[in-house]
């Protein structure tokens, strides 16, 4: 990937580490970090990008450490089957737009 200004300011802005928390009995906890204020979006989808889960959907966030909880549910409420999902986080930071998407392993 071409380094510019833009992929710079979205490792700062939007800290690229996304650390599970582990597979709980109820589901998993998604440790995150943004480097500013900002609203975030964090989405959880199939490996061929089909949206499962809102997890958090422009949520004002403060600077720092963050996590998010994913019960194992499809936005019907419906458990998904174990295997490799992908996680989207979208900030939005003083009018600029960064995303960060990572793979997640969800065990029953």
């Amino acid at each position: 990937m071409k380094t510019t200004l833009r992929n710079i300011l979205a490792t700062v802005l939007l800290v690229a580490t996304v650390s599970m928390g582990g597979n709980e009995p109820e589901g998993i906890t998604l440790n995150y970090e943004i480097g500013y204020s900002g609203t975030v979006t964090f989405k959880i989808m199939t490996t061929g990008g089909v949206e499962i889960r809102t997890l958090l959907n422009n949520q004002t966030q403060s600077a720092g450490n963050q996590s998010v909880f994913w019960d194992g549910k499809n936005s019907s409420g419906i458990y998904v089957a174990t295997g490799s999902y992908v996680y989207q986080i979208t900030a939005v930071i003083n009018g600029g737009s960064y995303n960060k998407t990572g793979y997640v392993q969800y065990i029953k």
